[in-house]
């Protein structure tokens, strides 16, 4: 009976060791952050949005998985569903909604994704990164914080690092959820940029992104963004950045900072 308890105990306890092991490579990330964007989009009056974001990440060999819970807050003409953080025009206002605009505030639409490293057992400087990503209805859709449909992504980024500098280049393509009343499309984007590596802790960026249109009364979407991200003492990290749209379906300004801490 005592040998049968300690085969039993002895089993539980490998098992444990066997469940747990891969933990011991595994890394945990939590961060918040805040964006606010404004412009108008190609509409006639000028939206406003304000997120502030709650992300937990995992990652263990090569693979990462990522959940964003966002809230947000946003001024807009009458009519406008928010996608992706940029507003879009749901459908054609009367006369009487021309130039009125709405605030709304609320859970956004909560973003999940899941990413490989193809390059993480190799000894190169390049990093291909497959990414796919699904965008649940967790936003209210009557208050036009998000479509109330669900969204899938897929997209591959590429980086080399040459010394210090690390320019990078990726692409996607995102299948939007089209609710009744709106004309949203499936759309590609691309953006091509680089980082530079000040000091060992400090890396500036800047980056080009591009979308294609997601609406019918939307244009091509143009952001240059120029941002800082810094290690701090232990496990802490923090980015800054700013952006101007370059085009008129895209946001005249934006600016957002985060914070990260990895266990």
């Amino acid at each position: 009976m005592k040998t049968t308890s300690l085969s039993l105990k002895s089993a539980i306890a490998l098992l444990a060791v066997c469940l747990l092991a891969p933990l011991t490579h595994a890394q945990f990330a939590a961060s918040t952050g805040f964006d606010y964007t404004s412009g108008k989009y190609g509409l006639d009056t000028e939206t406003k949005i304000s997120t502030w974001n709650l992300t937990g990440e995992y990652s263990y060999e090569g693979w990462s998985a990522k959940v964003t819970i966002p809230h947000e807050h946003v001024t807009s003409p009458i009519g406008v569903i928010v996608l992706n953080g940029h507003p879009r025009l749901q459908k054609r206002l009367n006369a009487q909604n021309q130039g009125k605009t709405q605030t709304e505030a609320g859970l956004g639409d909560v973003e999940t994704s899941l990413s490989y490293n193809v390059c993480h057992e190799l000894q190169t400087d390049w990093n291909v990164t497959i990414t796919g990503s699904v965008k649940l209805p967790t936003a209210d859709d009557e208050k036009g914080l998000g479509t109330g449909k669900t969204d899938y992504g897929f997209a591959i980024d590429l980086s080399r690092a040459i010394g210090r500098l690390t320019p990078s280049i990726g692409f996607g393509y995102r299948i939007i959820g089209n609710p009744t009343g709106a004309d949203l499309r499936n759309y590609l984007y691309a953006n091509i940029g680089a980082g530079y590596w000040v000091t060992d802790t400090t890396n500036l960026n800047l980056t080009f992104e591009s979308d294609q249109r997601s609406s019918a009364g939307s244009n091509v979407d143009n952001e240059l963004s120029f941002g800082l991200n810094h290690h701090l003492a232990k496990s802490w990290d923090i980015e800054a950045h700013v952006l101007a749209g370059l085009s008129e379906s895209a946001p005249d300004f934006g600016l957002g900072a985060s914070v990260r801490y990895t266990f």
